[in-house]
């Protein structure tokens, strides 16, 4: 085919990989906080606003400039639009993002290369009171009696959770993974919806096999959304 560096099952599986083995706090930095939109609704709205900003950036141009090779709505500040939306969004839009950002830097407009950069390393973090619901969620109101430390401050995020270290009673360091609200069940959705904006803006050229990447990223989501299966 025309893009032989398409990445799908096994470089796919590397994405958030990668990002999870960043741990030491010697190169810690402060991720920034934004809600999670979890409920169908507001990742509805959130994928309407993430459209009409970027066609309302497209429609007024950008002091920037039109983006090299690129179609439809494409300029810098879209893509970066794009890019900051997508560490918003996290869940399979993010993934989306992360896959794209894996291929040959010729095969996407040059400002979308260089704004896809970003969603591998700075996918955003629950704030504190969404974190606090989730884990009421799932180990009850006294959550923090379950472990001696915890770490409020991630230490990693990904496309479906981020990661925090804690310590056990016993002593034994670990390592809690906290799955972001709302993207195991989005999964669908959500990739209907990156698609539908992917293609509405024009994004990228004729030949990079989106319907592939999209069925990719389907299936290592369903797959790492599953925490029990993880685990054993």
């Amino acid at each position: 085919g025309p893009f032989p560096h398409l990445l799908l099952e096994e470089e796919a599986k590397k994405v958030d990989e990668d990002i999870l083995q960043k741990k030491s706090r010697r190169i810690r930095r402060k991720l920034e906080e934004k809600e999670v939109p979890s409920s169908a609704f507001a990742r509805m709205v959130g994928f309407g606003g993430m459209a009409a900003k970027m066609a309302f950036q497209s429609s007024f141009g950008s002091s920037k400039g039109a983006a090299d090779g690129g179609g439809g709505w494409m300029s810098e500040a879209v893509a970066e639009t794009f890019a900051e939306e997508l560490c918003r969004m996290r869940g399979a839009a993010l993934k989306i993002g992360q896959i794209l950002s894996l291929q040959d830097s010729q095969t996407l407009p040059a400002p979308l290369a260089k704004a896809l950069e970003r969603v591998r390393t700075e996918a955003n973090v629950m704030p504190k009171w969404q974190l606090e619901e989730v884990m009421k969620e799932n180990f009850g109101e006294n959550w923090r009696e379950k472990f001696k430390v915890f770490d409020e401050e991630p230490f990693a995020a990904a496309s479906i959770g981020q990661v925090h270290e804690a310590e056990t009673h016993e002593g034994e360091k670990v390592a809690v993974k906290v799955q972001y609200p709302g993207v195991a069940r989005g999964i669908d959705a959500d990739m209907a919806n990156v698609e539908r904006i992917i293609q509405l803006g024009g994004f990228l050229p004729k030949g990079l096999f989106l319907d592939r990447i999209i069925k990719t990223a389907k299936e290592e989501l369903s797959l790492e959304c599953d925490y029990l299966r993880e685990a054993k």
